[in-house]
């Protein structure tokens, strides 16, 4: 960031007759280079020391939209930020008020991790606007109707370019709505939310390590049948998220075991799926920082068999042996 600054200012004395065109280059160029190094940041090997570092991050980009509004590459990575640090750690912190009974802590989080959503989902709703090229999704979308809103999307966001913000848009719009405490303005819009979602995956399944999939898998198990959800269609989804990322991504096994097995009752799944995040070696760079909040979260779900499943019907064979330590040492 400070470099950003500094190439900023020497072009404007150098040049001021370019004025702001020039700082939009400083930050477009930063952000090719925060590209090109992404790899480092998705590598990262500590849990804790990442999260302490994502809301500076979150600050510098918040700082370079100000300066280039419409650089598509910095609305989604900044998108994907906030969703990476609502999820990783602020909803972490919500489930554990919550399981200890500090139900103003929860609460408080509970908006705090909305907001965030909020502007995650309006920054990826501004790339797919960048894509509308006949200018009428906005419309579409406060319709509410959603044939028509899935029409749309198939006839006019047909390339590989449209599923970043498609993804992130629908991904961010409908967390939001989650942590809404059952607001039902807000929650009309959730079929809207995953239109968005099932037209990335439409145009590349494997797009986010197939998260696509995953939340669709997510979002069919979280409502009962009564209310449009499907414990068979999401298991389709999951097993076919996992088919797509070779079993790589642990988030997918973490929501099938938390979501899917939890409403299903299976508690060997449930085992079976948090054993095989905690005994994984590392998997790589691409997925290492992913895989970790995964891991740090089954640590934690593994201890909870009971309160989510009768002890009653639990098996004969002993309990599961506890993980190891959090800290381990860089990939």
């Amino acid at each position: 960031m400070i470099y950003a600054r500094c190439l900023a200012t020497t072009l404007c004395l150098s040049g001021s007759l370019a004025g702001c065109s020039l700082e939009k280059f400083a930050a477009d160029q930063t952000v090719e280079v925060a590209n090109a190094g992404s790899m480092g940041f998705n590598g990262f090997w500590d849990y804790e020391i990442f999260g302490q570092a994502v809301p500076s991050a979150i600050l510098q980009s918040e700082a370079l939209v100000q300066i280039s509004p419409n650089n598509e590459s910095l609305l989604t990575g900044l998108s994907k930020a906030y969703a990476t640090y609502a999820y990783g750690w602020l909803s972490d912190r919500w489930e554990r008020a919550d399981e200890r009974g500090d139900f103003e802590e929860a609460d408080d989080l509970e908006r705090r991790i909305m907001y965030i959503y909020e502007r995650a989902a309006h920054l990826g709703l501004r790339v797919v606007h960048q894509h509308d090229t006949k200018g009428a999704l906005s419309a579409k979308l406060k319709s509410g109707k959603v044939d028509e809103v899935k029409a749309y999307l198939r006839a006019n966001f047909t390339d590989q370019d449209d599923v970043p913000g498609l993804y992130w848009a629908g991904l961010t719009w409908g967390s939001a709505m989650a942590y809404s405490n059952g607001d039902m303005n807000k929650l009309a819009d959730a079929p809207i939310a995953r239109a968005l979602v099932e037209r990335s995956v439409e145009l590349d399944p494997g797009f986010a390590d197939a998260g696509g999939l995953g939340v669709l898998g997510t979002v069919e198990a979280s409502f009962p049948e009564l209310f449009g959800g499907s414990l068979e269609t999401a298991k389709g989804y999951y097993e076919r998220a996992l088919k797509q990322c070779e079993r790589r991504n642990h988030l997918i096994l973490l929501s099938y075991a938390k979501v899917y097995a939890v409403a299903k009752q299976d508690r060997a799944l449930f085992v079976s799926l948090l054993r095989e995040i905690l005994d994984s070696p590392d998997l790589g760079a691409d997925i290492r920082m992913t895989n970790k909040v995964a891991r740090h979260r089954a640590k934690r779900y593994i201890k909870r068999l009971d309160a989510w499943f009768d002890p009653a019907l639990a098996p004969a064979e002993p309990a599961p042996a506890e993980a190891g330590s959090e800290a381990e040492a860089p990939g």
